[in-house]
């Protein structure tokens, strides 16, 4: 009774606290305030103070609100199901709150002519393509080394394996299923541990060359910070992955060994590995900031060309969606916190996007994928 209790108040509180400080510093870089761009003399502006101000006021009430919905909801509904709501209510409810954020400061640049008279530009650092980061091979041993011995495990222990098998399920730690035990249903969990080291060590090469957010004011300092980003964010993102591996292999040894009754250990295995790919992305979050603004470039020259970021607000629609024709890269940086975000016009994109549905779709026949469980 404490422990749904404690979920049902510590789950909103918590998806909350990360949604409120989305707009700060923490999260965001200060010339894209709200998904919105600005000058570098406007980041301070009395409009965007202003809107930060009224963004936390506005979605502490909303917060306030889904904890005590969640609290009655959870005395009459499926826990799982409250869960879920919960989620969507916050997301959506911020999304408005940030909406109109976004088009008070929107307004604002376009009424007092925020870009009028400035020299805009746009800067690219052609040497990642010719003379790209180093992949982080040493890096990714964690996760190939989770991944093998996974399997190594699973080929030991699949002959001593009774007739059928109790799953993991989506619903909380204790939610099971149960199924007939075959190669696939055994091996499910291995399996997704291998799509997901793939997607995830792909889509890591792919990062390491895409199209820098160079700053035309600062070309050369920019480029070098990039390049800082780029090797340190490409090492948290297979430290990431070796916990997430963590997490699958744990899953499986619990399945294998049919110890889904255990509630401690299931936690353990799932929860402990969680935790350290969470203070991972928390630390390249410190240590890098939002787009690497806070990475160290020794010996940094004195450099001022004039220019500014050009507005190209008119190719986002927020923070994740980026739609550029004239653009060829398939991924550029996100407007909030670290990582990147696919070009929607690209051709290459639409292709990666069909051939992971078409994928999905093809696991879900041969019921690697179920709704049952994940």
């Amino acid at each position: 009774m404490f422990t749904n209790l404690l979920e049902q108040i510590g789950v909103p509180l918590a998806l909350g606290a990360v949604l409120l400080v989305a707009p700060t510093p923490i999260l965001s870089r200060k010339t894209v305030p709200f998904s919105v761009r600005v000058p570098p003399d406007r980041v301070d502006d009395p409009v965007i103070v202003e809107q930060r101000r009224l963004y936390r006021n506005r979605l502490s009430a909303v917060v306030l609100v889904v904890v005590i919905s969640s609290m009655a909801l959870g005395q009459v509904v499926d826990p799982r199901i409250v869960y879920g709501l919960t989620g969507v209510a916050l997301l959506m409810a911020t999304g408005v709150v940030w909406h109109q954020a976004s088009r008070a400061i929107t307004t604002a640049k376009r009424r007092d002519g925020w870009y009028e008279g400035r020299r805009q530009g746009v800067a690219a650092d052609t040497t990642l393509r010719t003379d790209p980061v180093p992949f982080p091979w040493l890096w990714t041993s964690p996760a190939l080394a989770v991944l093998l011995a996974t399997t190594v495990v699973g080929v030991l222990t699949y002959p001593t394996l009774p007739d059928t098998l109790v799953m993991p399920a989506s619903g909380g730690v204790d939610a099971t299923t149960e199924v007939g035990t075959s190669a696939l249903t055994a091996f499910a969990l291995v399996l997704l541990q291998a799509a997901q080291t793939g997607l995830v060590l792909g889509l890591t090469a792919g990062i390491l060359r895409s199209r820098g957010d160079i700053d035309p004011a600062q070309p050369d300092t920019s480029a070098r910070r990039y390049r800082r980003y780029l090797t340190q964010t490409s090492r948290g993102l297979v430290l990431v992955l070796a916990a997430l591996n963590l997490v699958l292999g744990g899953l499986s040894w619990v399945m294998w060994t049919g110890r889904h009754d255990q509630t401690t250990v299931v936690l353990l295995v799932t929860v402990a590995p969680a935790l350290l790919a969470v203070a991972v992305v928390g630390f390249l979050l410190v240590r890098v900031g939002p787009a690497g603004s806070r990475v160290a470039v020794p010996d940094q020259p004195e450099e001022d060309s004039g220019l500014v970021q050009r507005d190209d607000d008119r190719f986002w629609r927020g923070d994740m969606m980026y739609s550029n024709r004239e653009d060829p890269a398939i991924l550029v940086p996100r407007r909030m916190g670290f990582g990147w975000t696919f070009n929607l016009a690209n051709p290459i994109t639409r292709i990666l996007f069909g051939t992971a549905i078409l994928g999905t779709l093809v696991l879900m026949a041969f019921g690697v994928i179920t709704p049952e469980w994940r």
